[in-house]
């Protein structure tokens, strides 16, 4: 079940000429209905614009796949967007790497 969302998520994210290699890994929690999706370095070089479409297209397709949250984490766990408790845009709590 693994390998078709990671498929899915990659392509996704591939379909953006800035989403290439991006996503590192991809954690799944059933039970919560939580997909984590964990981005590399290359999320902080992006512009606004291009982490809000790359955010919107995870919530997407997160969405398309049945899961109700969705968590967009650095390699270090950091939290760096996550789905919205009300409305439908991602929250975007990290842009850059400062501290």
């Amino acid at each position: 079940m693994l390998i078709p969302l990671q498929r899915r998520i990659t392509e996704a994210t591939g379909s953006l000429s800035f989403g290439q290699l991006l996503v590192e890994t991809i954690q799944v929690n059933y039970s919560q209905g939580l997909l984590t999706i964990v981005l590399n370095e290359k999320w902080y070089t992006l512009s606004i614009d291009q982490q809000n479409q790359l955010a919107q297209t995870l919530l997407r397709q997160s969405g398309e796949l049945s899961f109700t949250n969705l968590e967009i984490r650095n390699q270090s766990d950091q939290l760096l967007a996550r789905s919205p408790v009300v409305g439908n845009e991602m929250i975007i709590l990290k842009r850059s790497d400062e501290r």
